[in-house]
Protein backbone atom coordinates (compact mmCIF):
# COMPACT_ATOMS: atom_id res chain seq x y z
CA UNK A 1 0.00 0.00 0.00
CA UNK A 2 1.19 3.46 -0.82
CA UNK A 3 0.05 6.27 1.47
CA UNK A 4 1.09 9.89 1.28
CA UNK A 5 -0.21 13.27 2.29
CA UNK A 6 0.08 16.43 0.29
CA UNK A 7 -0.91 20.04 0.76
CA UNK A 8 -2.17 22.34 -1.98
CA UNK A 9 -1.34 25.68 -0.39
CA UNK A 10 -2.74 27.68 -3.32
CA UNK A 11 -6.16 26.06 -2.78
CA UNK A 12 -5.79 25.65 0.98
CA UNK A 13 -6.43 21.90 0.75
CA UNK A 14 -4.99 18.85 2.47
CA UNK A 15 -5.10 15.56 0.58
CA UNK A 16 -4.50 12.03 1.83
CA UNK A 17 -3.83 9.55 -0.99
CA UNK A 18 -4.21 5.80 -0.38
CA UNK A 19 -3.25 3.37 -3.15
CA UNK A 20 -4.40 -0.20 -2.61
CA UNK A 21 -2.11 -2.73 -4.31
CA UNK A 22 -3.08 -6.30 -5.32
CA UNK A 23 -1.67 -7.97 -2.19
CA UNK A 24 -3.50 -5.44 0.01
CA UNK A 25 -6.77 -6.26 -1.74
CA UNK A 26 -6.27 -9.99 -1.14
CA UNK A 27 -5.73 -9.32 2.57
CA UNK A 28 -8.75 -7.03 2.73
CA UNK A 29 -10.94 -9.68 1.10
CA UNK A 30 -9.99 -11.96 4.02
CA UNK A 31 -11.19 -9.38 6.54
CA UNK A 32 -7.81 -7.73 7.25
CA UNK A 33 -8.66 -4.00 7.16
CA UNK A 34 -6.39 -1.14 6.21
CA UNK A 35 -5.64 0.89 9.34
CA UNK A 36 -4.04 4.32 9.19
CA UNK A 37 -2.84 5.89 12.44
CA UNK A 38 -1.78 9.40 13.42
CA UNK A 39 1.72 10.16 14.70
CA UNK A 40 0.20 10.93 18.09
CA UNK A 41 -0.88 7.28 18.29
CA UNK A 42 2.42 5.91 16.95
CA UNK A 43 1.59 5.88 13.23
CA UNK A 44 2.88 7.90 10.31
CA UNK A 45 0.06 10.33 9.51
CA UNK A 46 0.62 13.99 10.27
CA UNK A 47 -2.15 16.36 11.29
CA UNK A 48 -3.64 18.02 8.22
CA UNK A 49 -2.96 21.71 7.66
CA UNK A 50 -6.41 22.46 6.23
CA UNK A 51 -8.93 20.29 8.10
CA UNK A 52 -11.92 22.20 6.72
CA UNK A 53 -10.75 21.39 3.18
CA UNK A 54 -9.53 17.83 3.69
CA UNK A 55 -9.87 15.25 0.94
CA UNK A 56 -9.14 11.50 0.90
CA UNK A 57 -8.39 9.79 -2.42
CA UNK A 58 -8.51 5.97 -2.39
CA UNK A 59 -7.38 4.15 -5.53
CA UNK A 60 -6.50 0.64 -6.65
CA UNK A 61 -3.54 -0.06 -8.90
CA UNK A 62 -2.52 -3.41 -10.31
CA UNK A 63 0.79 -2.12 -11.77
CA UNK A 64 2.63 -1.09 -8.60
CA UNK A 65 5.95 -0.80 -10.44
CA UNK A 66 4.66 2.15 -12.42
CA UNK A 67 3.69 3.93 -9.21
CA UNK A 68 7.08 3.42 -7.61
CA UNK A 69 8.72 4.94 -10.71
CA UNK A 70 6.77 8.16 -10.07
CA UNK A 71 7.74 8.09 -6.41
CA UNK A 72 11.44 7.51 -7.18
CA UNK A 73 11.37 10.59 -9.44
CA UNK A 74 9.50 12.46 -6.67
CA UNK A 75 6.83 13.25 -9.28
CA UNK A 76 3.71 13.44 -7.12
CA UNK A 77 1.86 15.58 -9.68
CA UNK A 78 2.50 12.94 -12.37
CA UNK A 79 1.50 10.19 -9.96
CA UNK A 80 -1.78 11.97 -9.18
CA UNK A 81 -2.54 12.44 -12.89
CA UNK A 82 -1.84 8.74 -13.46
CA UNK A 83 -4.00 7.63 -10.51
CA UNK A 84 -6.86 9.90 -11.56
CA UNK A 85 -6.75 8.87 -15.26
CA UNK A 86 -10.16 7.20 -15.11
CA UNK A 87 -11.81 9.70 -12.76
CA UNK A 88 -15.45 10.16 -13.61
CA UNK A 89 -17.49 13.11 -12.47
CA UNK A 90 -21.16 12.44 -12.02
CA UNK A 91 -24.03 14.87 -11.93
CA UNK A 92 -26.01 15.30 -8.74
CA UNK A 93 -28.77 13.22 -10.32
CA UNK A 94 -26.39 10.26 -10.78
CA UNK A 95 -26.02 10.63 -14.54
CA UNK A 96 -22.61 9.85 -16.03
CA UNK A 97 -20.29 12.79 -16.29
CA UNK A 98 -16.97 13.64 -17.82
CA UNK A 99 -14.05 11.19 -17.69
CA UNK A 100 -10.58 12.45 -16.69
CA UNK A 101 -7.39 11.67 -18.57
CA UNK A 102 -3.78 11.08 -17.54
Amino acid sequence: MIVFQTEDHAKGESILVIVIEPDNLVRMEKGDPVTLTSRQLGGSLEAVSYPARFRVVVTYEQDSGRLYEFLQRQDRAGLMRYLMRGYQLTGSDGTPGKTGTA
